[in-house]
């Protein structure tokens, strides 16, 4: 497998987490509040209208510095596996014994 596929592979398999996280959230949610005799929908539309642009900005800088972070470690992942795969290639040692 080259490099760009490996990337691709990496971005479709966080994006199917991201996927079944929401998935997940949104069924335990519901499923809070109607256990708790609560309208999940009229719930929903409550914390919409008390969340204001300085919550959302909030919550968004802090779902892109999320993001960020994952970016960084996938691609410190990449950059350990490509050095990992150049070792098992061979090394100078092997290369040029000193004996």
């Amino acid at each position: 497998m080259d490099k760009e596929t490996d990337v691709k592979a990496l971005i479709e398999s966080a994006e199917a987490a991201i996927r079944e996280v929401e998935n997940s959230m949104r069924s335990v949610s519901e499923s809070f509040y109607r256990d708790n005799d609560l309208d999940p929908e009229n719930m929903k539309d409550q914390l919409e209208s008390v969340a204001t642009d300085e919550s959302r900005a909030q919550a968004l800088a802090q779902f892109q510095a999320d993001m960020e972070a994952a970016e960084n470690e996938a691609t410190e992942e990449m950059a350990r596996r490509s050095f990992s795969g150049q070792a098992s290639r061979g090394s100078m040692a092997t290369k040029f014994p000193l004996a």
